[in-house]
């Protein structure tokens, strides 16, 4: 076995011995004499892209509205199908009104749906690959088509596009929700990226004087700040969530048509860490770990953070997915660096690891929670209330991860805050639990049942070491109940109050500490909407619903039978005092405590948490100082460096 496991990691460097991080440009202050270099990936990935394009030319989804369009109009011009591709272009047309906004022809009374950013970032990419000077194919768009899609983009574009928007006292804000804003920014910059070289453009000013180049090059800089500021800061607010693909999908823009070399480097970079904190945090193709904004139903029960996207770089995750979501991923020039995807296929060979890192997500204290960009009621991106301000110093989250070969475990550890301390986007239905290997996505995690309406938020708090975890409902939050889901294929026993679980290479033990409670079955009272969805596990609903609860997950490797682990956790120490619990693992020789008044900072080995740790990445496999220029990963005994 131990030959085996050399000649594996022998492989594995044959793939990558040289350093992740991309070489610094010699000039990264030239922007309008570069011209982007594209040049689209081979081997399987290219053939996936391929077989994409192939099947949406055919039938674009969604079968109507404006994605559908932009689906067909990236099938038919890749094809070749041109006169197909410029009809999808014409077709966009009927969804927008004067002022470039999509019309939603199911609300009441004809109101409008401002939700054309989702597009927007797509048609100025099908324009960089087809249009009249496009880096892929060409001409392959017609002029009455590139000129249609220029003049729908620019409707979209002067009523918003502003100087504030980018300025660096708001670097923090965030309108609507994350995904929202970066897919609107996304868009904001691909117009002005693609029309700073449009003689019919260039010279056009918006309404606060600003001039087509000059918002430009502050968009440029807005967003090597929101790299640099993410990196090294725990990247994504909404970290594990369904939302991420499209939060992913304008970076790949940037690598492939900035013509600011230190954007394309940074995105490129920032698009490396990202996936590399995927691929060590997947199991069998599913992001596991802890999740914000991960809604009742599939997303909790069966899916995984990007899986679509991921199928396209690393053949892993979920097949041949079609959604709009997937199209920059599928038809970018950007390569994952060849040490992500071996991380992705062999990452069982790291054996287990932590990975404990500081969270955005806390609201800024010092702004009003009723900012907005622009206090105009007229002005398109004004939300009442609707801008997110995050505290820059990302205090109050530890998001843990323990990675196995056999399963991951996550939870998102913070104090015990009132509801109103957080972002909505952070707070909202946070996940915590397992996923163990094995087919079809195995889990075990806790979440209160939603609301008859809404979501909800600031739900629990937590304690984590290693494969332990200790967590408790909060009472700042409109949840009513907890609960506990076990996937149906997962084989369980009750004794002596623990409900003991076995996958198929790993062993679980979960505990009610306070009174009874019941089994119940899946149903739509648990899902999001009213969709008819599979019932694939079960809920275990303890009667008191402030009881803190144990999970406790092993490797099978580590007992010589399941009766065997049953008896070490009925044997390990469980205190229930006064305002704490304390819970003692033998396996993995800690204890853990938590304060069930909320009063105390939980404990791991008599040590408070330190919400404001040193470490913005701290671990065995990667490690940054909080706010610093670099991230290092140690993967197989090589060391490698994000800069940025």
């Amino acid at each position: 076995m131990k030959i085996r496991f050399l000649l594996s990691v022998v492989f594995i460097f044959a793939l990558d011995s040289t350093p992740l991080t991309s070489a610094q440009p010699e000039d990264v202050s030239g922007r309008a004499s570069y011209a982007p270099v594209f040049k689209l990936p081979s081997a399987d990935q290219g053939l996936r892209r391929e077989d994409l394009m192939r099947r949406i030319a055919v039938a674009p989804f969604p079968s109507d509205g404006p994605w559908h369009f932009v689906s067909q109009a990236f099938g038919a011009y890749w094809t070749k199908d041109c006169g197909k591709g410029d009809a999808a272009i014409m077709g966009l047309t009927h969804l927008m009104d004067a002022d470039g906004r999509k019309t939603d022809s199911h609300a009441a009374n004809g109101t409008i749906e401002d939700s054309f950013h989702w597009q927007v970032f797509e048609i100025t990419r099908l324009l960089e690959l087809f249009g009249s000077k496009g880096v892929y194919a060409p001409h392959r768009m017609s002029m009455e088509a590139e000129n249609t899609a220029k003049q729908l983009i620019w409707k979209w574009l002067e009523p918003r596009a502003r100087l504030i928007l980018v300025d660096p006292s708001k670097d923090w804000w965030i309108w609507g929700s994350e995904n929202h804003h970066l897919q609107a920014w996304f868009s904001m910059w691909g117009a002005l990226n693609l029309f700073s070289r449009d003689a019919d453009y260039n010279e056009r000013v918006f309404a606060d004087g600003s001039t087509v180049p000059k918002l430009k090059l502050v968009f440029d800089d807005y967003f090597k700040r929101w790299i640099r500021n993410r990196a090294t800061r725990g990247l994504y607010v909404e970290c594990g969530s369904l939302y991420l693909k499209y939060s992913f999908s304008g970076f790949y823009n940037f690598v492939d048509f900035s013509d600011d070399l230190e954007l394309r480097r940074l995105a490129k970079e920032f698009l490396d860490l990202c996936w590399t904190q995927w691929a060590l945090e997947q199991v069998d193709g599913v992001r596991a770990g802890s999740r914000h904004r991960c809604y009742p139903g599939l997303s909790s029960t069966q899916e995984g953070a990007c899986s679509e996207l991921a199928w396209y770089h690393f053949g892993v995750g979920l097949p041949k997915s079609d959604h709009p979501s997937v199209l920059c991923a599928a038809t970018t020039s950007y390569v994952p660096s060849a040490i992500v995807g071996t991380i992705v296929h062999r990452r069982t060979l790291l054996g287990s690891y932590e990975i404990t890192s500081r969270q955005p997500g806390l609201s800024d204290p010092s702004v009003t929670f009723t900012a907005n960009f622009l206090n105009d009621p007229q002005y398109p991106f004004y939300v009442k209330q609707g801008v997110y301000t995050l505290d820059p110093q990302c205090r109050s989250i530890l998001r843990r991860t323990y990675a196995t070969p056999d399963f991951i475990l996550g939870s998102t550890m913070l104090p015990a805050l009132p509801r109103e301390s957080w972002s909505s986007i952070s707070s909202q239905n946070r996940w915590d639990g397992v996923i163990f290997s094995g087919d079809g996505s195995p889990r075990i995690f806790i979440q209160p049942q939603r609301p008859i309406n809404g979501s909800i938020y600031n739900a629990q708090w937590s304690v984590q070491n290693k494969g332990v975890l200790l967590i408790q409902r909060l009472p700042f939050t409109n949840a009513k109940t907890q609960r506990i889901w076990f996937s149906r294929t997962l084989k369980c026993q009750e004794k002596q109050g623990w409900i003991f679980t076995e996958a198929q290479n790993a062993y679980a033990a979960a505990k009610v500490v306070d009174g009874a409670w019941q089994w119940e079955p899946d149903g739509p009272a648990y899902w999001r909407g009213n969709q008819s969805k599979p019932t694939t596990g079960s809920w275990l609903a303890p009667l008191n619903e402030f009881s803190p609860l144990i999970l406790e997950v092993v490797p099978k490797s580590g007992y010589h039978n399941f009766k065997a682990f049953q008896d070490a956790v009925l044997h390990n120490v469980l205190r229930r005092e006064g305002n704490h619990i304390d819970y003692s693992s033998a396996f993995y020789h800690t204890t853990l405590t938590l304060f069930t008044d909320f009063k105390s900072a939980p404990k791991v080995d008599g040590i408070a948490l330190n919400f404001e740790p040193q470490m913005s990445f701290d671990g065995e496999v990667l490690r940054s100082s909080f706010g610093s220029k670099t991230v290092k990963l140690h993967v197989f005994d090589h060391d490698y460096l994000f800069r940025f």
